[in-house]
């Protein structure tokens, strides 16, 4: 048994023979500085130009290797704050894009960056998304930082640009939304939580018991108003010889936890 991740290495794997069980219960989002009046993500507009910029189903088929699906909302699919029924997200259409740059007086174009860490960096999907946004005018560059730097720009906020990060779905989604974006946290200075995401972050976090529908209605305003854009899947889990039984791969929620003490090997 090995553990491998979502995309090439689950792929190959699954190739060579090998049984795969993999659980894309990350995200990667786009992060926008929204809290400072002058950049141009403060504009909804501008937001929603990205989104449309960005063709992530071609994303998903080129370099997902047959194991991602594009993602339009915060949550994994595998994780109970999935909205089955969520009707929002932008599909990829440049024409728009260019459109709402117009409308948001950018029709030339303007300069941005994209900042990731190198502890989660998916080189080949910022390189994608820099293409796309090219493409339709807005002039990204890729910042590959490094962690401290990175944490510097979470905790002291940075100015016209992106953080692409990874959204990690803990099986209480109300842990998430905690860890990553209440109005306390220290992940990202620079996103403006605005008064009605506040209140719905509260309503949630606040509840007696866990209400998906409270978890959904702050994630579902989140995309809905552009205010992250989720990109792509990452996950983590396992490839095994198919003389590997009852492991209980996958079945324990987290994905490195496995059932060491029922594990046997049939020769």
């Amino acid at each position: 048994m090995i553990n491998v991740t979502l995309g090439q290495q689950q792929a190959d794997l699954k190739a060579a023979g090998f049984i795969t069980s993999v659980n894309p219960m990350t995200t990667y989002v786009l992060v926008f500085d929204t809290a400072n009046a002058d950049s141009p993500f403060a504009k909804l507009e501008v937001r929603q130009a990205v989104e449309y910029a960005i063709d992530r189903e071609g994303m998903a088929k080129g370099l997902g290797y047959g194991t991602w699906t594009a993602p339009y909302q915060i949550p994994a699919p595998s994780n109970g704050a999935y909205d089955p029924n969520f009707k929002g997200g932008l599909k990829y259409d440049p024409a728009k894009a260019q459109a709402l740059l117009t409308q948001a007086v950018y029709p030339n174009s303007f300069s941005t960056s994209i900042i990731s860490q190198p502890a989660a960096r998916q080189s080949d999907v910022e390189a994608y998304i820099q293409a796309n946004l090219n493409a339709v005018g807005i002039k990204t560059e890729l910042k590959d930082v490094d962690q401290g730097t990175f944490v510097n720009y979470q905790a002291n906020g940075w100015q016209n640009a992106m953080l692409i990060s990874p959204i990690a779905a803990f099986a209480n989604y109300n842990g998430t939304l905690q860890f990553y974006f209440s109005p306390t946290s220290t992940q990202f200075k620079s996103w403006q939580k605005t008064d009605e995401f506040v209140s719905l972050y509260n309503a949630s976090l606040l509840a007696d018991t866990l209400d998906i529908n409270l978890v959904r209605a702050v994630t579902n305003y989140m995309t809905t108003n552009c205010l992250v854009v989720p990109v792509s899947e990452s996950g983590l889990g396992f490839a095994y010889a198919s003389y590997v039984k009852d492991a209980g791969f996958n079945e324990r929620g987290f994905p490195t936890n496995w059932n060491m003490e029922n594990v046997w090997l049939d020769k």
